[in-house]
Formats: C-alpha cells, sequence, structure tokens
C-alpha cells in the first residue's frame, strides 16, 4: 500500500507541476497579447494624432472598415460608422493639442477591451487660440474649459491581427461630474 500511495502521490505531483506550466505558459500568452493589443490602439492613436479633426476615429490599418461608433447626446444613443476614406489635411486650420492615454487592457481569448483617455487641455483651440483670448472673453471660460474625452474601444483579432471594431465614447469638461 505504500508503494501505491508513493506512486499515486508522485504522479499528483508531476501532474500539478505539468498544470503549472500550461498556466505560465497561459499567462505568458495573454500578456503577449495584451502587449498586442496596447500596441494596435497605440498605433490607432498614433495616426488619429496626425489627423487634424482628432475628435473623430479616423481610418487607420487597425480599425475594421465595419467598425461603428457609439455616443449619446442629450440621452438620445447615436451610431455612426468609420468613414473608409482618408482624412485631407487642411493647411489653414490649426490641430488642436491632446493628451491620450491607455488606462487599462483587459484581454480575454480573441476579444479586447482598451479604456483610454483623450484630454483636449483647452477644450476646442490650441493653446495659441486660448492664450491670445482676453481675460474677460466668454470663450476661456466656455470653449477654453479642458475637455476628457474616455472612449472604450472594443477589439477582435481577425486574421492573426487585432482590430478595433467598435468605439464607446463620453466626455465631460473640467469640474463636470
Amino acid at each position: 500500500m505504500t508503494k501505491m500511495r508513493a506512486a499515486l502521490l508522485a504522479l499528483l505531483l508531476l501532474l500539478g507541476c505539468h498544470l503549472a506550466e500550461g498556466q505560465t505558459q497561459e499567462t505568458a500568452t495573454a500578456g503577449d497579447e495584451s502587449g498586442r493589443v496596447r500596441q494596435a490602439v497605440q498605433s490607432y492613436l498614433e495616426t488619429t494624432a496626425q489627423n487634424l479633426n482628432a475628435k473623430n476615429p479616423v481610418p487607420s490599418q487597425v480599425v475594421h472598415p465595419r467598425a461603428k461608433i457609439f455616443s449619446t447626446v442629450r440621452d438620445e444613443l447615436l451610431v455612426s460608422s468609420i468613414s473608409t476614406r482618408p482624412v485631407k489635411k487642411q493647411p489653414d486650420l490649426i490641430k488642436t493639442e491632446t493628451t491620450d492615454r491607455i488606462v487599462s487592457v483587459d484581454v480575454t481569448g480573441s476579444m479586447a477591451v482598451v479604456k483610454v483617455e483623450t484630454i483636449y487641455p483647452y477644450g476646442s483651440l490650441t493653446a495659441t487660440e486660448y492664450n491670445s483670448l482676453s481675460e474677460n472673453d466668454p470663450l476661456r471660460t466656455s470653449a477654453g474649459k479642458q475637455l476628457r474625452l474616455t472612449s472604450y474601444l472594443s477589439l477582435l483579432k481577425l486574421g492573426g491581427e487585432w482590430k478595433i471594431v467598435s468605439f464607446l465614447t463620453s466626455n465631460s469638461f473640467a469640474g463636470d461630474q
């Protein structure tokens, strides 16, 4: 009986080591995928940064052509599609400065959700436009308010590549709840 217990214990120990090794490989794979998702979103953010109208998602190799944007205006659901036409730069427009930050990445199998915050420090104005306003100009307190855009990007792994398939967005001005 003792030999049987010893053999059973050895078998359980071997099985436990094998399972632990599998979990380590699974965790490493999930970490690798999380990095790939983060890289795909960062690529999208860099593409958006080159866009003069950075408030709207732009065509990108990372954005699926049938991706949708979901948002609300006055408690109404807005659903729109991504334009498949490249954005034309217009030299007379001044780009509003933004700061993008990937807040979190959650990957499960071949799907992922990424939370991104974009800060427009002067609202719809550039720093130059904001600083050119007089102290009592109404734009300093309205359009000059810092705008925070929070987006949840849904991604799917399609053909071995991570693609953004939906944008869920919300915005708030500094001081708003």
